[in-house]
């Protein structure tokens, strides 16, 4: 799988979100595209309150990371006119893996989306044609610019794997 954030910032994952609005997350390693490149998502962080009665959801945090670097692949690193929009993604699989010892947490997720291009077409087609719109051949030239990925996300999950508190 191409390591394309690699290409597109010279940041760390978590120094590119946290530049996103909502929260910090605790995190380190990579951006999560193979086994060598888990993100670690690590419940001792300094971030984390020990002393919280929150109980540490670590798969919150995965997925708040899911959709990050989802946007981040297809919006905030790319140039203008090569964005998405429409972007959807749905978890195909979850598994538990074990890696010198540690669990490993590893998502597959179809992603889909529109070239910018592309879904501006399709949304004034929509807005504008009232009821002469053939609804059909919307539909169909909207599957036909549709584009879709399967993306992998590892995470390192020993720091909270099998605590319930």
């Amino acid at each position: 799988m191409t390591k394309l954030l690699y290409t597109l910032t010279d940041l760390s994952p978590r120094d590119a979100m946290d530049k996103y609005p909502g929260p910090d997350l605790p995190i380190r390693g990579g951006w999560g595209y193979d086994q060598e490149d888990a993100c670690i998502i690590d419940k001792n962080d300094p971030i984390i309150d020990p002393d919280s009665p929150m109980t540490f959801y670590g798969i919150g945090y995965e997925k708040i990371f899911v959709e990050r670097r989802i946007y981040m692949e297809l919006i905030t690193y790319r140039m203008e006119d090569d964005r998405y929009s429409g972007i959807e993604w749905n978890m195909l699989s979850q598994n538990l893996t074990h890696i010198e010892d540690k669990p490993h947490d590893v998502l597959k997720y179809q992603v889909t989306g529109f070239k910018n291009s592309d879904w501006k077409v399709l949304k004034e087609e929509w807005e504008t044609s009232g009821p002469d719109l053939d609804r059909v051949e919307h539909l169909r030239k909207r599957e036909e610019l549709k584009q879709s990925y399967e993306m992998e996300f590892w995470f390192e999950i020993s720091s909270f794997y099998g605590q319930f508190f």
